[in-house]
């Protein structure tokens, strides 16, 4: 089978000038030509392939800046709020020793105003004891209560450096001026220590002091044992 030209030369048109006959120099050279646009399509494919890539690496390269900058500033964003939180919790620490200071001391100002009252009601209740007392003596001849020395440990309040009132103590009956026998004297028991007690009974209402351990309580009015 005969070889055919995959680029036949156009037919001759009737009347125009005859072309010039075909060399083999015009077919190597009209080759080289075709060969010539061919590498032109492909560089400039080529170049347009290559500018895409450019475009989409310096997109990725902004990109890549930004988020950079992004994580710069994340990251001082984090260092300050690790600042200010140090900068709270010493602030908590400071105010919750301040409030535990400010609980104690208002801890210690109402035991001391407690203990202040209590003492200005024993001091009441020793003043109207001993002004009836002197009264009852003056009025029956009998014998008034006598002051009676602190009992031990409670000299001076540790709290509120007050010193504690005198505790008034019913004296022992005596034979010669106590009408009272050792039937009819009213019997009980010390709440402090225990001890049997026994006063007589004009003492009955008033209050006194053990003298075996110092606990001041209140006679009462009949035997209790």
């Amino acid at each position: 089978m005969a070889d055919t030209d995959p680029n036949p030369l156009p037919a001759p048109v009737p009347g125009a000038p005859a072309s010039p006959p075909v060399t083999p120099t015009d077919v190597v050279r009209r080759e080289e030509l075709e060969r010539a646009l061919a590498e032109i399509d492909r560089l400039t494919r080529d170049a347009k392939d290559h500018a895409t890539t450019r475009s989409t690496a310096e997109r990725q390269a902004a990109d890549l800046q930004t988020l950079r900058k992004f994580h710069e500033k994340a990251h001082a964003e984090i260092e300050k709020l690790k600042i200010e939180k140090a900068t709270l919790a010493a602030e908590k620490a400071d105010l919750q020793k301040k409030a535990a200071a400010a609980v104690e001391e208002r801890r210690k100002r109402e035991q001391a105003e407690a203990e202040l009252e209590r003492v200005k009601h024993e001091l009441a209740a020793l003043a109207a004891e001993k002004v009836a007392q002197v009264k009852k003596a003056a009025e029956g001849g009998s014998a008034p209560l006598k002051e009676a020395a602190p009992a031990p440990g409670r000299a001076a309040h540790a709290d509120t450096g007050l010193p504690t009132p005198a505790i008034m103590t019913a004296p022992e009956a005596k034979k010669s001026d106590a009408p009272a026998t050792a039937d009819n004297r009213i019997r009980y028991l010390c709440a402090g220590c225990g001890k049997k007690m026994a006063t007589p009974p004009e003492f009955a209402g008033t209050f006194g002091t053990c003298r075996f351990c110092g606990h001041r309580m209140q006679v009462p009015a009949k035997s209790t044992r």
